[in-house]
Formats: C-alpha cells, sequence, structure tokens
C-alpha cells in the first residue's frame, strides 16, 4: 500500500502514543536508509527546558526512539516507509498515490 507524506504525517500526529516504525533517508546521505520503532508525547526523560529550535521549522519530526532509548528528529522529506497497524506503508509524492 502507499500513502502520502501528508497522510503518514496525520498518522504521526493522531497516534496518540501508538508506537510505529518508519524507514528514511538520513540527510545529508544519498543513500543510507535508516529504521526506527517510535513513538510521540513521551515525557518522562525530558531533563532542562526547552528545545534550542523548532523541529517543524527545519522538517524534522521530534519522537522517542524505543530501541535506542531517547529522543530524536527524523526529516519529513526523508520519509520512505511507515509501518501502522503492522503494515508497511510505501511514501509517495502526492500526485501519484494510488
Amino acid at each position: 500500500m502507499s500513502k502520502t507524506i501528508k497522510e503518514a504525517l496525520k498518522f504521526i500526529e493522531e497516534s496518540n502514543g501508538r508506537i510505529f516504525s518508519i524507514k528514511f533517508r538520513k540527510r545529508g546521505s544519498l543513500n543510507e536508509i535508516r529504521e526506527m520503532t517510535c513513538r510521540t508525547g513521551v515525557a518522562k526523560h525530558i531533563k532542562g527546558g526547552d528545545r534550542a529550535y523548532d523541529p517543524a521549522e527545519h522538517m524534522l519530526v521530534y519522537v522517542y526512539d524505543m530501541i535506542e532509548k531517547g529522543y530524536r528528529c527524523f526529516p519529513i522529506d526523508g520519509l520512505k516507509e511507515i509501518k501502522m497497524d503492522g503494515e508497511w506503508h510505501v511514501i509517495v509524492p502526492e500526485t501519484t498515490q494510488r
């Protein structure tokens, strides 16, 4: 199945802490694909005050990495696949969906 970036971001925003997996291309790399199991809404391990920057201004999504046990950002424009409800969805440009 395929999803657009907008649909994937909507899922992430509405996940309410549900765990999901993503595959994304790391910025500055032409072919390094990373995989992460993560969730949103984790506040238990936050230390200090506010972030020095707004991730959305840099087209980043801020999540908690369940494997590495730490906060990470991934680039929206690098998102390649997302695993939702046990099924992988390929991220496609808006104009070529389905």
